[in-house]
């Protein structure tokens, strides 16, 4: 497990080795916090990411998880 604190700049960093051009590297990122200005500034530095296209056309979570969530007290930054 890693854990990454909202308010400290963090990247991964460059492949020390070469790697096969197929090769591809797949993690499960699940940030949790406060719903506070840090969730606001972190949801709009992913917005201007082009890269990021699970947050391009139209990305939304499907409504069995979004009541799940809510039935939990939780809410989706």
């Amino acid at each position: 497990m890693v854990l990454f604190h909202f308010r400290i700049d963090h990247r991964g960093s460059e492949a020390r080795l070469p790697r096969p051009a197929d090769y591809r590297k797949l993690g499960i990122f699940i940030p949790c916090s406060a719903n506070n200005e840090h969730v606001a500034n972190y949801r709009a530095w992913q917005e201007l990411r082009v890269d990021y296209l699970w947050l391009k056309n139209g990305h939304d979570y499907p409504a069995d998880l979004r009541a799940l969530i809510a039935s939990n007290g939780l809410r989706l930054g």
